[in-house]
């Protein structure tokens, strides 16, 4: 016993508390907390004093970084 539901999903949950949303990015948590400063993740949700990421946040932020430093002239063509 002990074991939560979570423990048994195939998927990650919506909501991820520092250490999981690390490992789901695969870096430790201070590089983790180091990209959220520069601005390539996005900041925690802070509910009832836990810091949480929203997966969806987070997974579009992993789109972000790999199409490169937006180009804004290149977006409005639809070039990229």
């Amino acid at each position: 016993m002990g074991k939560k539901a979570a423990d048994f999903l195939s998927y990650p949950p919506r909501m991820m508390r520092l250490g999981r949303v690390a490992a789901y990015v695969d870096v430790s948590p201070s590089t983790y907390l180091r990209m959220v400063e520069e601005g390539a993740m996005p900041k925690p949700i802070v509910h009832n004093g836990v810091r949480m990421w929203d997966r969806v946040e987070v997974d579009a932020a992993c789109d972000d970084l790999k199409e490169g430093p937006a180009n804004t002239y290149d977006k409005a063509m639809g070039l990229k």
